[in-house]
């Protein structure tokens, strides 16, 4: 009886064990995670207990970048070896507050980014140079020590132009806007057949193109890529786009199109080719096939890159030219973070591989094209007018931008939308008519940018 008592006890012994190894073991694998998530000031979700890497908080002005972009931003870092998590998030400013304002609340509430990205001036800083000075971190330490080489070598010269101010530089050049002058071009692709036509006379202009088209036999067709635009049109008329107006860079100055009788001419002419045939709308050049003698395309560092599909020839239709704002379309590091070392080191792990700046920059990972996109910009000539910025006030900016908004609108008017397709607007000939019948008034701001370009100039 007692060994009975005393193998029972023993039996339940090992049972008490065994359930309490059970119980621990289940706390290990089941047991509610101790550590709490909440919402973060950046938008994201973030761990409040966890002794995780750094959060590296990026201010993306333009865009927003995608949690699966993101994702493999933060794989490519983790791959590195840098401990941080990336942050991106977009630039949310309230209504009718400015990005400055901003900023300064962001410093308040000690929430400050530690990489601002942006086209500043696009945003209304019109006192850029200052701004720049005061708020981002300058970089030529990092970049002439070992683990900024890479990365300035990545880049061409005239992009870290773009970023400088007074021989400082202030951002690392990642994208263009249209308010900084992107460097691109127009372009005419001639079907090598027709070569000798062009070679006897085409000089750039649409004036030219309209004269050697009749001197091809058949019904020659032209192909435009993309469709028609009010930028194009400013090519075509030996002009490029700075500060969203347009540029003679044969006289250095901004010309007024509104008040040009022969940009309208141009745009009668050009809708009255598109009526006759003689110019067609095409998505991609793959769809040109041989079907049309030439067709006129863009290029450009932010744009689709091209290659002369062989059996074609290249001519331009505008100067080529790279011109460009300091602090604009770049990352920057914010002069008031605590993390600028770390900032660093990120950006240029992202910036000096071509997949991951491709996929911040476009949003895929396309190396070949990053590395064509480098290429062009190294064939680039500078302007004299690299980082120059007009001494304006807010409202003068303001008007500005109305100069390029009613140019865009005019352009707009080319075409109507008919379910889900473009159409040629009949009417745009009376359009073009009733615009150029009551000239803009800009205030005197463009004599007055022109007036600074010219004294610019001089100084270089």
């Amino acid at each position: 009886m007692a060994r009975r008592h005393i193998v029972l006890n023993v039996l339940l012994i090992l049972l008490l064990l065994l359930t309490a190894c059970h119980k621990s073991d289940s706390s290990v694998t089941s047991a509610p995670s101790s550590i709490s998530q909440e919402t973060s000031s950046t938008g994201f979700v973030s761990l409040e207990d966890d002794p995780s890497p750094t959060v590296i908080w990026a201010v993306h002005a333009t865009a927003y970048i995608s949690e699966g972009t993101q994702a493999e931003i933060q794989r490519f870092l983790d791959d590195k070896g840098i401990n941080c998590r990336i942050e991106f998030t977009p630039l949310l400013v309230q209504q009718n507050e400015s990005y400055i304002e901003w900023l300064d609340k962001q410093k308040k509430e000690g929430t400050t980014p530690d990489i601002l990205s942006g086209s500043y001036w696009q945003q209304g800083i019109v006192d850029l140079v200052p701004f720049v000075k005061k708020e981002l971190a300058p970089l030529n330490d990092y970049l002439e020590a070992d683990i900024g080489k890479t990365l300035y070598d990545s880049y061409a010269e005239v992009e870290w132009n773009r970023t400088a101010v007074d021989g400082v530089i202030y951002a690392i050049p990642f994208r263009v806007n249209q308010y900084q002058n992107t460097q691109g071009e127009f372009y005419l692709c001639v079907n090598d057949g027709y070569k000798a036509f062009f070679d006897a006379g085409f000089d750039g202009t649409y004036a030219s193109l309209r004269k050697i088209m009749e001197t091809i036999p058949g019904s020659p067709k032209i192909a435009m890529v993309p469709c028609f635009g009010i930028n194009c049109a400013a090519s075509l008329f030996q002009t490029q786009t700075i500060f969203n107006a347009s540029y003679d860079w044969e006289r250095n100055e901004i010309v007024d199109l509104t008040k040009q009788k022969d940009f309208k001419e141009l745009l009668l002419d050009i809708y009255a080719d598109y009526q006759r045939g003689v110019l067609v709308d095409i998505e991609t050049v793959e769809q040109v096939n041989g079907k049309a003698c030439a067709y006129i395309g863009f290029s450009g560092a932010g744009w689709d890159h091209y290659d002369i599909p062989e059996g074609y020839t290249e001519y331009m239709l505008a100067p080529q030219k790279y011109l460009s704002t300091p602090g604009g379309g770049s990352y920057g590091i914010s002069a008031f973070s605590e993390k600028k070392d770390l900032a660093f080191q990120v950006l240029s792990a992202c910036y000096s591989d071509p997949k991951i700046a491709s996929l911040l920059f476009w949003g895929t990972s396309d190396e070949v094209r990053w590395n064509e996109r480098t290429h062009f910009l190294r064939t680039c000539a500078s302007s004299p007018l690299n980082s120059f910025i007009p001494d304006i006030t807010k409202e003068e900016f303001s008007i500005l931008q109305s100069y390029n908004n009613d140019l865009n609108a005019l352009g707009r008017e080319f075409y109507l939308e008919q379910g889900g397709r473009l159409t040629l607007n009949p009417n745009y000939s009376n359009v073009v008519e009733q615009f150029f019948a009551s000239p803009k008034d800009y205030g005197g701001v463009l004599e007055k940018v022109n007036d600074q370009i010219r004294e610019w100039i001089d100084k270089k």
